[in-house]
This record gives C-alpha cells, sequence and structure tokens, in this order.
C-alpha cells in the first residue's frame, strides 16, 4: 500500500504539452506487482542479495539500480515505448530502494534527506 500511496500522490504528476500525466490505476497495479515479486518465493530475486540491499551488497544492488533505470529510461524512450516492461523494471528498483531503507540504519543515522 505505500507503493501505491506514493505512486498516487499528485507531486507526481507532470504536465507535458498542456496535459497532467500520472500514474494510471493499471500501471500503479502493475509496478505494485513487479515490487511485491521481489519478495516472492518463487522468484529467482527472492534468495539474491542484491534486490534486497542485504549481507553488504551495497555496491551490487547500486549497480542493480543504475541499471534498471538506464534500462527503464530506454523502455519509455524506444520508438514504440514498451510500458509494461518499463513498469515492471519500475517496481523491481523500488523494491530495492525501499529495501536499502528497510536494511539500513541510515534513518537512525539522523540523515533526513536521500542517499544520492
Amino acid at each position: 500500500s505505500i507503493t501505491n500511496d506514493a505512486l498516487s500522490d499528485s507531486e507526481l504528476t507532470r504536465i507535458v504539452s498542456n496535459e497532467p500525466l500520472q500514474f494510471s490505476d493499471r500501471a500503479k497495479r502493475q509496478i505494485v506487482y513487479a515490487d511485491v515479486l521481489v519478495d516472492d518465493t518463487r522468484v529467482g530475486e527472492y534468495k539474491s542479495r542484491a534486490p534486497h540491499f542485504t549481507v553488504e551488497s551495497f555496491t551490487d544492488a547500486s549497480f542493480r539500480l543504475v541499471e534498471f533505470r538506464d534500462r527503464f529510461v530506454d523502455l519509455i524512450t524506444q520508438p514504440i515505448p514498451d510500458g509494461n516492461e518499463a513498469r515492471a523494471y519500475l517496481g523491481r528498483a523500488l523494491h530495492t530502494t525501499q529495501d536499502f531503507y528497510a536494511h539500513s540504519n541510515w534513518v537512525e543515522l539522523g540523515v533526513a534527506g536521500f542517499y544520492d
């Protein structure tokens, strides 16, 4: 529900050619589903370290996020964008980002902002 709520935030709305763009309900469901699948025991990512920022996997998890961002951008900027695949990468990247904050002491260190 946290991911869905975040994707529904009006601050994510962008105006392009005088039209407001935001995630559709279908897009939000796809992104949330991809996020949840990372923790599904039947999916290979469940047992991997990088998707979860666990066991000193900071470097691999960081590379994963950069790779997924690049792949996401590539998918949505193709002459025929692949929104379904892009949303799958976005959901998986969000899971990894969420796990960074859940599995680290970032908040306990008193850091108020994002790790850039």
